[in-house]
């Protein structure tokens, strides 16, 4: 279970660094709020409409900022996929390259040859990329188990 504490490609250290003084401010506040007798009393909040307005900003905020990084999440998607169409392409040209003089049957084994190692290095690059997008430096151990 080391994945668990794997910290790469996560938002904990970067929210971390907005929360913690978020949290410094609002403790003193909360501890000072806690000690006094009334306690969210009528002098202090006549009306729920301050929450609603705060609620209304709230929700509008999480929902927009959710959504770009629903579509930025889908984006990347894409780009990965077409990333990955285009070496097939490239693997399927130089193949298709290789294939035009079918007239000269002299080096039939190096041209099987060459084939097989572009598609075993096309598909390397392949698998390299994806190990990159997902941040598996470490080669040592498997994240899976």
């Amino acid at each position: 279970m080391a994945s668990s504490s794997r910290c790469t490609a996560t938002a904990r250290p970067r929210s971390a660094r907005s929360c913690l003084p978020c949290a410094l401010v609002c403790l003193p506040l909360s501890r000072r709020a806690c000690s006094t007798k009334k306690l969210l009393s009528e002098e202090w909040m006549e009306h729920p409409y301050p929450y609603q307005i705060f609620a209304f900003i709230l929700g509008f905020t999480l929902v927009f900022r959710t959504n770009f990084a629903y579509q930025r999440y889908w984006q990347s998607l894409q780009h990965a996929t077409f990333m990955s169409s285009k070496w097939g392409d490239v693997a399927l040209q130089t193949m298709a390259f290789d294939t035009m003089d079918l007239a000269n049957t002299e080096f039939v084994a190096e041209r099987e040859a060459m084939r097989v190692e572009i598609v075993h290095l096309v598909s390397l690059l392949h698998a390299v990329s994806l190990q990159y997008f997902r941040c598996d430096h470490d080669q040592t151990t498997n994240s899976r188990t």
